[in-house]
């Protein structure tokens, strides 16, 4: 019947389909299988390895540490050799600044024994230069502002002394003063008697240094003609003094006297000194 035969085709066709999809199930299940034998096989490999991995990291964690401490012992030694080389360094400052200050100070006092030297070479050109007064011609002009003065001088018979006595007349000269008298010694005892303006005086003996202009004891223009007369010396480095001699002298008269040449080189105060052996026979008056 075609009934028959078409649900017989029917059956057949389904069978085939059915057999199809079954093989393809098994498949699809061997497939399975064989993957899920490859997920445990990875899965076991995957763990194992992450077993070696987190071995392998504690390790170079390990050797890191192992490696940061060996570093930091290796600064801790350069860091302190850093420390020994900074205290010698310092150490070696420190020496270099004593030596500095040593050679400082010698260089002080080679320095200051050579200005020593150098005043006392001056002291010893000085002790030995003559004395001059330079532009006699404009002292005198200015000394003319005190007319009438008389002049009285006294000097020692040394050369330097007696032309110091020369120009100090001279001076007096173009000042329109006159000059007395002139009086030169040899060798003069303690005191010398000598008869000025009529009158005899005991001169002591000239032992103050540098020139001593003696004024009236009672007339102070006197004393101002005496200071004008200092102070035109002075201009030629010419060490003088302003004093009142013991004698009475007339208004309007200087005495004079010419010691030795001063020097700051010499102190006949100081025993011991080099001065005491060149003034060993000088005696002090106050």
């Amino acid at each position: 019947m075609p009934e028959i035969q078409s649900l017989t085709l029917r059956v057949e066709e389904l069978s085939r389909s059915v057999d199809f999809w079954n093989q393809l199930m098994i498949w699809g299940l061997a497939v399975a299988a064989v993957a899920a034998v490859f997920i445990v096989v990875a899965t076991r490999i995957v763990v194992s390895r992450i077993g070696r991995l987190s071995t392998a990291q504690d390790s170079l964690r390990e050797a890191k540490d192992r490696q940061l401490q060996l570093d930091l012992s290796q600064k801790g030694i350069e860091i302190g050799n850093l420390k020994v080389a900074a205290g010698t360094a310092e150490t070696e400052i420190a020496t270099a600044k004593t030596e500095l200050a040593k050679q400082q100070e010698r260089a002080a006092k080679a320095e200051l024994q050579l200005e020593t030297e150098r005043n006392e070479r001056v002291g010893l050109e000085g002790a030995v230069a003559n004395r001059v007064i330079v532009n006699q011609d404009e002292s005198g002009d200015r000394l003319k502002a005190f007319p009438g003065i008389k002049v009285v001088i006294f000097s020692r018979a040394e050369t330097e002394q007696w032309k110091l006595a020369g120009q100090l007349s001279t001076v007096a000269y173009l000042a329109n003063w006159q000059v007395l008298e002139m009086h030169r010694f040899s060798n003069p005892d303690p005191k010398i008697s000598m008869k000025v303006f009529d009158k005899v005086w005991e001169i002591p003996i000239f032992t103050r240094e540098g020139v001593d202009i003696g004024a009236s004891n009672t007339n102070d223009l006197d004393l101002e003609v005496a200071k004008a007369l200092q102070a035109e010396l002075a201009k030629s480095k010419i060490k003088a003094h302003v004093s009142r001699p013991p004698m009475d002298l007339p208004p309007g008269t200087l005495l004079i006297t010419i010691g030795e040449n001063p020097t700051d080189y010499f102190d006949r105060n100081k025993k011991g000194t080099r001065g005491n052996v060149m003034y060993m026979n000088v005696i002090e008056h106050p």
